[in-house]
């Protein structure tokens, strides 16, 4: 490289180093965003056991006792021909693998992937259902809400 043009082109970096110590704030333009928007990579949260999409309503119930319990976004009721409906605070299924938990209060509810049977009707579900409230243990099965509706026996 000859001298004038090394000289250059240390002329230039340091022009460029003094800029950039300028302590001088610079404006914006005017319509220039404020802010960069946040980026992430995160991937979406999925809350799907087998074809049941748990951020919808879901149904579950079970015999030999009779119950049934919907949980929804707004909330959980938990019905028995024998007691009083009983509602809890929503809350959200924790996916991992084949298996689904929501739990609030005193009630637990635990889902597996499973074809399972009510034993009174010719539906199949696609899931197996556990309700624990307080020290009880209710055995069943499960389905989207929708699905449940379309499959009337």
């Amino acid at each position: 490289m000859s001298p004038r043009l090394s000289l250059l082109v240390v002329f230039i970096a340091l022009a460029a180093c003094s800029r950039s110590m300028d302590s001088t704030p610079t404006e914006a333009p005017a319509d220039a965003p404020s802010e960069a928007p946040a980026v992430t990579n995160a991937p979406p949260v999925v809350h799907v056991l087998n074809t049941v999409d748990l951020s919808e309503p879901v149904s579950l119930n079970g015999t030999e006792p009779f119950w049934g319990v919907t949980v929804k976004p707004d909330g959980i009721k938990l019905s028995r021909p024998d007691a009083p409906e009983k509602a809890y605070m929503p809350a959200d299924f924790v996916v991992n693998g084949n298996r689904a938990t929501l739990q609030t209060g005193e009630l637990t509810i635990n889902l597996a992937v499973a074809t399972c049977s009510d034993g009174m009707s010719e539906r199949r579900y696609p899931l197996t259902a556990e309700v624990h409230v307080g020290t009880e243990v209710l055995k069943g099965c499960a389905m989207a809400t929708a699905e449940m509706a379309k499959s009337q026996p």
